[in-house]
């Protein structure tokens, strides 16, 4: 059993999940909220304590969809146009194509330049690598549209 914290039906990803690619995939086990049952009953409990927002009245002004998703064909250009490369015995291979298997709002929890928590909003990305099945996960401000760089 998992759960997460929502805050204005967005998600809110804590500050560990943007520190490296590792940690960043929202899934089970990231979830702030987690616990394991057997048929014996509980045996584990996770717990983070939620975040307090406040709201500052100000409107945000998301960038449209399509910009972010721009941002997104743009970091994968030079891959996405290898449509076909020879190998030594001048075979085709297949192409390797990238395909976003999800992609989602979240509030992203973080600690700023001073130390302080401060909160985004960003589009999560999980793309998939066609000829390796690698999954990998990337996090663009809906504010910017500026990447987010995950170690």
């Amino acid at each position: 059993i998992y759960a997460w914290q929502y805050y204005s039906g967005i998600p809110v990803f804590l500050p560990w999940m943007s520190m490296d690619r590792a940690s960043a995939k929202e899934s089970y086990l990231s979830a702030p909220v987690s616990s394991t049952f057997t048929g014996l009953g509980m045996i584990d409990l996770a717990v983070e304590a939620p975040y307090a927002f406040e709201s500052t009245g100000q409107k945000a002004d998301f960038l449209p969809f399509p910009e972010i998703a721009s941002a997104l064909v743009r970091k994968y250009t030079y891959l996405l146009d290898l449509s076909g490369t020879e190998t030594e015995e001048k075979e085709t291979e297949e192409p390797v194509t990238y395909t976003v298997s999800r992609a989602m709002l979240a509030l992203r929890v973080y600690l700023d330049e001073e130390k302080t928590y401060a909160a985004e909003p960003v589009w999560y990305f999980e793309v998939q690598n066609s000829s390796t099945g690698y999954l990998d996960v990337l996090y663009f401000n809906a504010l910017t549209g500026q990447e987010i760089y995950l170690a």
